[in-house]
């Protein structure tokens, strides 16, 4: 449905009504401050697929966003950020066009930001399709009000909210696209505002992450999201996401984003800062969805569960824990200053055999092996009948983390008596490397000469999981008148 009037005035590309959106520029040599994000990009695609029509904006066929993507990811030298700058309302909590987009992060490794939409509505949820797509970054539009400072800074009344129909956490992140002030194709500026200009923002601050050595979109999107500024309410807020983009911070994390691969439901990977310190992290992953280039959009599309915890290393209590089930994006934050432990892990029923998760953090995090426990037992070797002996457990934690609740149980043969100490008996939390000890008095027992099997099982419980550690010992009886070989 193009337009007759191809004399249009407001016509640049002879079919009407011009659509505001951002092409490219490295900027002008005489507006030195008016450089862009990612000023300095060594190559550009830009992937015309929607055509204008009559009134105020423009018609995609998604054939032709499909082979439009198809083409770049087949070039030589493919682009690593695709920002997708369209959208319409959605209907339901996924559709084919998310999945498309989940597949290109998911299988093609591409960072995908998507514009949130420019249906606003507090209160209501209104993000727009694909911008509801779980593994891209879904942005929200600021109006930074042309100050450097942020105090003035708010969302647009015209950015669409959150949540997605299903009740899922859209936008992620918010970036200014009120004013964006641009290159016009006649010469001179142009000032246009809405999602379609914050989230070519977002799309170039991911390129400059890529540039800076972190290539991962799972990798990519967490960082963005950790070190954005807790705009609105605390943690995901429906109007900012989680936060409002900060590139000066994300720089200064550039160094705390780990991968961790978890197997299926209740793998746990740890990491843990011996830092007096405040701790944000979060993790995502990617919902998988299958497409073949060339082919059609994935019909399918699978969401393994991960959740986060966060706990303080001195006592092991819970400070925050993220455990959405529907959501591929958890972040957990800690204000009190204090060494933590952060726990990454898988449950429920998993889709293959692993997962990936990207864990950004403010700081002070490293990968742990987590506690360890391993249990010994001594006894004298030979007792006499009616004895009283005693029978100490000794409880060590080799691994890298503090573990707590450690407590040993003994258990006694046939004719053996427990005459002092409780069982089972606490003996608390254990650094790193040390160990300690429980102890019985056990009375033999008053019958002929025997062998006696005595048995500690140990165990520890820490940060969602437990350990477990057994041990063993021979203890002989004899009377007075015989003798133990």
């Amino acid at each position: 449905p193009y337009c007759d009037s191809p004399t249009d005035p407001n016509d640049f590309n002879g079919h009407g009504t011009w659509v505001a959106g951002v092409v490219f520029s490295q900027g002008d040599a005489t507006y030195p401050a008016k450089r862009g994000i990612s000023y300095g990009i060594d190559r550009f695609y830009n992937l015309k697929a929607a055509f204008s029509v009559c009134g105020d904006g423009a018609l995609m066929f998604g054939s032709d966003r499909m082979a439009a993507v198809d083409a770049a990811l087949t070039w030589p030298d493919p682009p690593e950020v695709f920002n997708y700058s369209y959208g319409g309302a959605a209907s339901a909590d996924d559709d084919g066009g998310s999945r498309f987009w989940d597949a290109i992060v998911d299988g093609y490794q591409r960072v995908v930001a998507v514009s949130a939409g420019n249906s606003g509505l507090e209160g209501a949820s209104t993000v727009g399709s694909p911008g509801i797509a779980y593994n891209v970054l879904s942005v929200a539009n600021v109006q930074d009000r042309r100050t450097v400072n942020r105090s003035d800074d708010t969302i647009a009344p015209t950015s669409s909210r959150g949540p997605t129909l299903g009740g899922r956490k859209k936008p992620d992140v918010a970036a200014p696209g009120t004013s964006i002030v641009m290159p016009a194709h006649t010469g001179g500026w142009n000032a246009a505002s809405g999602t379609s200009f914050s989230s070519p923002a977002v799309a170039g601050a991911a390129a400059l992450i890529i540039d800076a050595g972190l290539s991962d979109p799972r990798a990519v999107k967490a960082l963005l999201i950790n070190s954005a500024d807790d705009w609105g309410t605390s943690g995901w807020d429906a109007s900012y996401g989680w936060g409002y983009v900060n590139l000066s911070r994300a720089y200064a994390q550039l160094g705390h984003v780990a991968l961790a691969t978890l197997a299926f439901g209740g793998d746990v990977r740890f990491f843990a800062s011996d830092e007096v310190a405040t701790i944000k992290a979060t993790a995502t992953w990617n919902r998988h969805a299958a497409y073949t280039i060339g082919g059609s959009q994935p019909s399918t599309a699978t969401l393994n569960n991960i959740d986060l915890s966060l706990y303080a290393a001195t006592d092991g209590s819970l400070r925050s824990v993220s455990a959405s089930t529907i959501d591929n994006v958890e972040q957990v934050i800690n204000a009190a200053p204090e060494p933590a432990v952060v726990a990454v892990r898988s449950t429920g029923a998993f889709s293959g055999a692993s997962e990936t998760v990207a864990l950004a953090h403010s700081g002070g995090l490293q990968p742990r092996v987590g506690p360890q426990l391993i249990a010994t037992l001594t006894a004298p070797p030979i007792v006499g009948a009616g004895e009283l002996f005693p029978v100490v457990a000794t409880l060590m934690n080799p691994g890298d983390v503090r573990g707590h609740s450690h407590q040993a149980t003994l258990s006694l043969p046939a004719g053996y008596v427990l005459a002092a100490g409780a069982n089972p008996q606490a003996v608390g939390s254990l650094a790193a490397g040390a160990s300690t000890t429980a102890a019985w008095t056990v009375r033999a027992p008053l019958g002929p000469d025997e062998l006696g099997v005595l048995m500690v099982d140990a165990t520890a419980a820490a940060y969602g999981s437990t350990w477990q550690s057994s041990a063993t010992t021979i203890t002989t009886t004899f009377g007075s008148c015989g003798a133990a070989l």
